[in-house]
């Protein structure tokens, strides 16, 4: 099977590396991309740190062409995961302003006012 074919799973998480909180959606992501036909050469379980991140995407690469990335990606202060896929495909980070109006209308939708910790996931 070609490269093209595998695939990895990366799941971000600080509570998963310290065992308070076991990982499922590993497991389940398998499932289903085993189900379509993909090999899946690995699943990746790195911290929340932007360096875990980038990492875990250069060992998934060495592995398959597709990755799955779940888990990370709060508003919280302490989550690198939009900063290590960044490093990992060395680009920069921008706010997407179609993002941006999503984000919007979900906090609008629940009562909230979109604050700069929200913001961020745009």
């Amino acid at each position: 099977m070609g490269l093209a074919q595998r695939a990895a799973v990366l799941v971000v998480g600080d509570e998963l590396l310290s065992g308070r909180t076991r990982d499922g959606n590993g497991a389940w992501l398998a499932e289903r991309l085993t189900a379509v036909g993909l090999e899946v050469r690995g699943i990746h379980l790195v911290g929340d740190a932007a360096d875990a991140v980038a990492e875990g995407v250069g060992a998934a690469l060495r592995q398959a062409s597709c990755i799955v990335v779940t888990g990370g990606l709060g508003p919280t202060d302490d989550d690198g995961t939009r900063a290590g896929l960044a490093r990992a495909a060395g680009v920069k980070l921008t706010e997407d302003a179609e993002a941006l109006a999503m984000v919007r209308e979900a906090q609008t939708q629940r009562g909230f006012e979109l604050d700069a910790r929200r913001r961020r996931e745009a």
